[in-house]
């Protein structure tokens, strides 16, 4: 009679690893990088770029972030001129008080807003690169990543919900770009 129980047992407890195995690759597979996932269905791009105007002293470093997103190839984000019309304004502020590095905002009517908050960035000037990158890749319509969400959940990405360090687009970041504008 025991070696009938113990055989049960050894039997459900296979079947048990089977079905928690089955289980967490479907939620892996639900939860991985979901084509579309990062796309937050605002932008602001016209046709196929974004022009821009306003100012800031971190101009080096805009230079930089835009040349990364450039280099992806299917939306240019260009310097505004007295013939095109401004789709985005990038200006400096100083918000001691507010949680946040930089800030992109859709705007109803006029150019949409990028915001570097220079009380937050000039305490960490190595983190100046990353935090252009990341609200450019908003006004491209790219989401932040996030811990376990559809998009993704790698802290090394440009589009990583906090500010960091990384200042080349991942593979993820430009997947997230492809999933919205195509190869």
């Amino acid at each position: 009679m025991r070696g009938i129980i113990y055989e049960k047992r050894i039997k459900f407890g296979i079947i048990l690893v089977l079905v928690l195995f089955t289980v967490s690759v479907v939620i892996g597979v639900l939860f991985a990088a979901v084509p579309g996932a990062c796309a937050s269905g605002l932008n602001s791009v016209d046709g196929d770029e974004i022009r821009w105007g306003g100012s800031t002293k971190y101009s080096n470093q805009l230079s930089t972030a835009i040349q990364q997103w450039n280099n992806l190839g299917k939306i240019s984000i260009l310097p505004d001129s007295i013939w095109t019309v401004e789709d985005l304004t990038i200006e400096d502020t100083y918000e001691p008080e507010v949680a946040w590095v930089g800030l992109w905002q859709k705007r109803p009517v006029g150019a949409d807003k990028i915001y570097l908050n220079t009380a937050k960035i000039d305490a960490k000037p190595a983190i100046t690169t990353n935090v252009i990158m990341h609200e450019l890749g908003h006004a491209l319509g790219i989401n932040d990543h996030y811990e376990y969400s559809l998009c993704y959940s790698k802290s090394n990405l440009v589009m990583w919900y906090k500010a960091n360090q990384y200042t080349s687009l991942q593979p993820h970041d430009k997947d997230a770009y492809y999933d919205i504008w195509g190869n």
